[in-house]
């Protein structure tokens, strides 16, 4: 099966995230960072996010990109950046740099340049798809072998080739399930996972089965072998209650599923908490 879909813009309200270090960039020296933090100068913040393992499944990049994912920038703006810190400095120190022009034919040139590097990289992440489809891995308890193929372009014409742990097609609507599962209970790292797939699943358009027009759902289904029963973000309190009440849940664990529970019902997804073996 092959799902497609577009998504023109980022709209998302995210509840579940961290505070961040703020750090100089006189200051900044990558070996000594948080996994995630916020780089600063006089005028502007960016967002930095650093490997913390060759293994991308036990350092949990995609948590890291849910904490950044408020800020965004991107080549053209940074030249821009550039572009007027050169003419600052002119105007200071009185002495004539290099024509900003320079910098104009640079960005052209890495543009240029840089189609020949996205066939590459796309080219890389078709054959990863095509790995990951044919995979279960260890965080994904499945109840039925539907995994499915989505790619997704976005505003700018770019292309993301990404897999579906589970999906369920009822009438014209399809939910895109994303699987999180754990042997001991839910952590925040899985959790954040999880929602990086619902932030762009929840900003889908135009979506298609294989050629076909189809309105889409995301689901994001967490599971653990030490949980009791099942409940979900669109379950009355009471009953979410009492899931919490027969998994003895500390106050803690109780609030961050309230919280992304909430996130849930903001962002317009569903999210499932569950026992599974």
């Amino acid at each position: 099966m092959n799902i497609e879909g577009k998504i023109k813009g980022v709209k998302y309200k995210a509840l579940l995230l961290c505070g961040l270090d703020e750090i100089d960039i006189n200051d900044f020296n990558v070996n000594n960072i948080q996994s995630a933090s916020l780089l600063k100068d006089a005028r502007h913040t960016f967002a930095v996010s650093k490997w913390i393992s060759p293994k991308r499944t036990r350092s949990y990049p995609f948590e890291r990109v849910y904490n950044l994912n408020e800020l965004k920038t991107n080549f053209q703006q940074i030249a821009k950046i550039a572009a007027n810190a050169y003419n600052t400095i002119e105007q200071t120190i009185g002495v004539k740099l290099h024509n900003t022009k320079g910098l104009e034919n640079f960005v052209r040139k890495i543009e240029k340049e840089s189609t020949e590097f996205i066939k590459f990289s796309r080219d890389k992440a078709k054959n990863a798809q095509n790995r990951e489809f044919m995979t279960i891995q260890p965080k994904e308890s499945l109840s039925t072998l539907t995994k499915a193929k989505i790619t997704i372009k976005n505003y700018l014409g770019g292309e993301y080739f990404l897999t579906v742990d589970e999906i369920l097609l009822e009438n014209n609507i399809i939910y895109l399930i994303e699987k999180k599962h754990s042997k001991n209970l839910l952590s925040i790292g899985d959790i954040k996972d999880g929602l990086l797939k619902m932030i762009l699943y929840s900003n889908l358009t135009e979506v298609s089965i294989n050629g076909k027009e189809a309105v889409s759902k995301p689901v994001l289904h967490l599971t653990s072998t030490k949980l009791k029963g099942e409940t979900a973000s669109t379950e009355a309190k009471n009953d979410i209650d009492i899931f919490f009440k027969i998994n003895n849940f500390s106050v803690l664990q109780t609030q961050i599923i309230k919280t992304i529970f909430e996130e849930a019902k903001q962002n317009n997804f569903i999210i499932k908490i569950g026992f599974s073996k």
